[in-house]
């Protein structure tokens, strides 16, 4: 209740306590609370509906003020629109009048000018005749050549317009010969002088150059004395004393000098600002012209007849570091980030990079010196199996050391530049080395035939030195490929290690650090550039090689099949060391008489005892039970064995590896031994060594053996008969020879060899009646068929 509010004595806290218990002794609470928001509710919509309808009156007031408004706007605008009406005139006349009268107002303006001006002309020539008769002042010149050429300007029209022209052209010729000395003075006299007048007075003369619409006369001027400054500056650099420079070498002294002076006098003319924004172009002019020239002495400075390819090797390699540290302070001076200097700058980068176009041809003289020496340790010819043995283990050591040493050389002291000409060295010297390691190895391997045929072929020495011929050759082979694997690593990143040294360039296309080796590499010779290309960074700034194929570098892949053809040649050396022997036994078998004879018994054939293998195939037995024997030493891969064994035993299987697959094909009917192929990367190494001597043996020699039984001749001519003749295997013929087959099979199989497929088809075929053979022929080689029924005559 209100009155409660209007009592003097009302107490707030008093009267919310009180509130608050009556509600909570109210035992319908919420309905209380409720009724009480319904109320209050009730009220603030009954005083808006309210505040509305007082409201609504004064609207409509509004409402009507609006209109009335409204409607003034509109009878406003009708009465403006007939007044456009009726000060619009549609007279042409009047208009072309005013046009005519216009057009006389401006003629007569311009001949009001052109008199003033031809008057102010004949004035300014008339000064001009006096200056020209007297000493002629530079400034008094200038300001009459801009008032003769403001002049000129309202005199187009007259008929002498070019002859005034042409005089006020020979008026700035006039005053440029009188500015260009003075302008050459003060830049000589800017150099040797502190006096901070004297850039004020070149910016003056700039300005006059600049008023005369010479500015580009200027610059020429500006270029033609700052390319003499830096050509001084390379002549006197030849004057630095020993003690001078931090270099053995005087030439690389020399450069070194005049780089830093060449810095210094750049920073000083930047610091000038002659040109404002524009002051890098003629500098960077001047540079790539001045170091056109320096170039030129710097590269016959790398061609000294006196040095060394060594010394001049190490004398470029120095001069790269020089060239290098130039280029990173020009970076750090010029800031090329503005694509307008770009161009400029691949200029000035590329002069610098001229004397480095011989970094191929120096190294490559270096390389082929070394790899030179070294081919001529193989002799023509060997009688001695260990100088042979030592001569080519000497080869192959010295060549890996020096190849990693030239790859060294090539990445360390030419930045990889020299990588092209480096593998055009190595594969002229390997061609050589090949073709006498070749000559070599035909050679011996006829001496080691020799000593075999000396000895009878009792105990296949010439196929144990003949296999580590063959172990040498493959240990050269594996070095050079470990070559190769670097040099091929190496050349992929020759490009990817320019940077700057001050760290403040990170443009990728900067032409003194992410360009700076392409760009010596596009400077070499066509085929180097030609090789290298591919692994530089993609940019429309570098020059493609011109088209020249006269001799391109050859790939490295090229000389790895050189030595896999060399490591098949020294296989196949190896193979026919071994089996001569086989052919010169085997040789016996088709001349001999046994084959087409009977016993003296007058039988067909003898009992089954009286039959024993000949001396041919006991002798051929005896040789190839020892060979085996030569090969274990290199199949033994125990921690017992020394490096040595293990080292001659991977590089035999390195070249067997390589051999081709098509003359590996055992003719086996037994086990699954591994055949030897090119993709024999998983067989292990004694397993390989096992299967080269399953091809030989069950296939090279059984393969012999056929070929000279199927010589054996047949028919025979029956002596006084015309008619009647014998076949040339008779039946105690082909007992012997089927004694001798299953001596030969049973000793394979003793070896744990593979069973032949081709000799036991023959031993089958011979064995069989002529009631069996043909079914016993079924499926077997036709060669073979043929073959036996020739020599049976069935």
């Amino acid at each position: 209740e209100t009155r409660d509010f209007l009592t003097d004595d009302f107490d707030h806290k008093s009267w919310i306590n009180r509130t608050l218990q009556s509600v909570a002794n109210d035992a319908n609470a919420e309905a209380a609370i409720s009724s009480l928001l319904l109320t209050t509710a009730n009220q603030e919509v009954e005083n808006t509906f309210r505040e509305v309808a007082q409201a609504i009156p004064r609207i409509l007031r509004n409402i009507e003020s609006v209109n009335q408004q409204a409607i003034l706007l509109r009878d406003h605008m009708d009465s403006v629109e007939k007044d456009f009406r009726n000060m619009h005139l549609d007279d042409s006349g009047v208009i072309r009048e005013l046009e005519r009268l216009d057009c006389e107002r401006q003629r007569a303006k311009k001949a009001a000018d052109a008199l003033r001006e031809a008057n102010r002309w004949s004035m300014l020539v008339n000064s001009r005749q006096a200056l020209m008769e007297g000493d002629a002042n530079v400034d008094q010149l200038y300001q009459l050549i801009l008032d003769m050429d403001q002049s000129l300007v309202y005199l187009e029209q007259m008929p002498d317009y070019a002859d005034r022209k042409a005089l006020l052209n020979a008026t700035k010729d006039r005053l440029e010969t009188l500015v260009a000395p003075q302008f050459m003075e003060l830049l000589d006299a800017i150099t040797q002088s502190t006096d901070s007048r004297l850039p004020e007075q070149l910016q003056h003369m700039i300005a006059i150059f600049s008023g005369l619409n010479r500015s580009s006369v200027a610059v020429r001027y500006y270029v033609t004395w700052l390319v003499n400054r830096m050509k001084e500056n390379w002549d006197n650099s030849n004057c630095t004393t020993m003690e001078e420079i931090p270099f053995l070498d005087q030439s690389v002294g020399r450069v070194h000098r005049y780089f830093c002076d060449v810095i210094t006098f750049l920073t000083d003319q930047l610091e000038l600002k002659l040109f404002a924004d524009e002051s890098q172009v003629p500098l960077l002019r001047a540079l790539t012209n001045a170091l056109e020239t320096a170039s030129a002495q710097i590269t016959q400075s790398l061609f000294e007849e006196c040095d060394s390819p060594t010394s001049r090797l190490h004398r470029c390699a120095e001069m790269l570091k020089v060239s290098e540290n130039f280029a990173d302070q020009l970076c750090h001076l010029l800031k090329p980030n503005d694509d307008a200097k770009l161009e400029l700058c691949f200029d000035v980068v590329r002069k610098l990079c001229l004397p480095f176009s011989a970094i191929s041809e120096i190294f490559k003289s270096y390389a082929s010196e070394n790899l030179q020496e070294i081919c001529h340790i193989i002799k023509p010819t060997y009688t001695n199996e260990s100088i042979i043995l030592d001569d080519l283990q000497t080869t192959s050591d010295r060549l890996s050391e020096c190849l990693a040493d030239l790859l060294t050389c090539a990445v360390s002291l030419t930045k990889g530049i020299a990588l092209a000409s480096l593998l055009d060295a190595v594969h002229d010297a390997t061609k050589l080395m090949v073709e006498k390691w070749e000559n070599a190895l035909k050679s011996f391997a006829n001496h080691l035939i020799e000593q075999d045929r000396a000895i009878h072929y009792k105990q296949a020495c010439g196929t144990k030195t003949a296999l580590l011929l063959v172990s040498a050759t493959g240990a050269l082979s594996m070095k050079i490929g470990d070559f190769v694997k670097k040099f091929d690593g190496h050349l992929g990143k020759v490009f990817s290690s320019s940077e700057s040294k001050t760290g403040d360039c990170t443009s990728s296309v900067c032409p003194f650090h992410s360009l700076l080796l392409p760009l010596i590499g596009e400077s070499q010779p066509c085929a180097d550039w030609y090789f290298l290309l591919p692994h530089a960074p993609q940019s429309d700034l570098l020059k493609a090689p011109a088209a020249d194929s006269s001799n391109p570098i050859t790939p490295s892949s090229v000389l790895l099949s050189r030595l896999a053809d060399l490591c098949k040649a020294s296989v196949a050396m190896s193979q026919r060391v071994a089996m001569t022997p086989v052919h010169a036994i085997l040789a016996v078998v088709p001349k001999m008489t046994l084959w087409a004879s009977h016993p003296a018994s007058g039988e067909a054939k003898l009992p089954d005892l009286a039959y024993l293998p000949q001396e041919y195939i006991t002798q051929l037995g005896q040789y190839i039970f020892n060979l085996p024997e030569h090969l274990l030493p290199f199949m033994d891969t125990s921690e017992d064995v020394n490096s040595t064994s293990l080292e001659q035993g991977a590089a035999l299987v390195h070249c067997l590896r390589l051999t081709d697959p098509c003359t590996c094909n055992v003719y086996a009917t037994a086990g699954n031994r591994p055949r030897l192929s090119s993709g024999a990367e998983t067989i292990s190494s004694p397993s390989i060594i096992t299967a080269w001597l399953d091809w030989l043996l069950s296939g090279q020699v059984a393969e012999a053996f056929v070929k000279v039984i199927l010589e054996i001749p047949s028919p025979l001519q029956v002596p006084n008969s015309d008619s009647k003749s014998s076949p040339g295997l008779t039946a105690h013929g082909a007992k012997q020879l089927l004694t001798d087959l299953d001596y030969f099979l049973a000793l394979l199989e003793e070896q744990g060899l593979p069973r032949p497929g081709d000799l036991a088809s023959l031993r089958d075929l011979i064995n069989a009646s002529p009631e069996e053979f043909k079914g016993v022929s079924e499926g077997r080689s036709p060669r073979l068929v043929g073959g036996v029924i020739n020599l049976r005559m069935l």
